[in-house]
């Protein structure tokens, strides 16, 4: 894709056509201002159209969520360096502050992986959410997210959250 594609919004409408049509596994997240790929129960962001190559809406995503500042992150990192499997995360840690089940999985690099179970480190700093998922072969995984704020005073949340 060429810089210019990259630059221009979507004028090819196919994302909210696919939308429309329940055999097409793309939904659109009105809260969040985002189209999604749903495969499996695990949602991936479409950041750019797959028909035309033109940016999608720009997320709200991150009007709902903390910053985690970089201080913050380089604590987890300098933590977890040696970690190895989800005992050492809780050996180095201590127990998470939630578990919940939260069943997901991740693609890349040729590689798939899916949970059942998510621990949640939220109340240790002040700008972040650690989230670690129980991973069936024991190896360890971490996610750094913010947290959540709640909507923001011009938008609508949904009672499902």
């Amino acid at each position: 894709m060429d810089e210019s594609a990259q630059e221009r919004a979507c004028e090819c409408g196919r994302p909210a056509k696919m939308v429309a049509d329940p055999k097409v596994p793309v939904e659109f997240d009105e809260r969040m201002n985002e189209y999604h790929l749903v495969r499996d129960g695990a949602r991936t962001i479409m950041r750019y159209c797959f028909w035309c190559g033109g940016r999608l809406p720009e997320s709200k995503r991150g009007t709902f969520f903390t910053a985690p500042n970089k201080a913050e992150k380089d604590e987890v990192f300098l933590l977890l360096r040696d970690a190895k499997s989800l005992d050492d995360v809780f050996r180095i840690l201590g127990p998470p502050d939630a578990t919940v089940d939260a069943p997901g999985g991740m693609s890349g690099r040729g590689i798939s992986v899916h949970w059942k179970k998510m621990h949640k480190y939220s109340t240790r700093w002040k700008s972040l959410v650690l989230e670690v998922p129980d991973l069936p072969d024991g190896h360890r995984h971490w996610h750094i997210g913010g947290h959540y704020l709640g909507a923001p005073e011009n938008t609508t949340e949904d009672k499902q959250s």
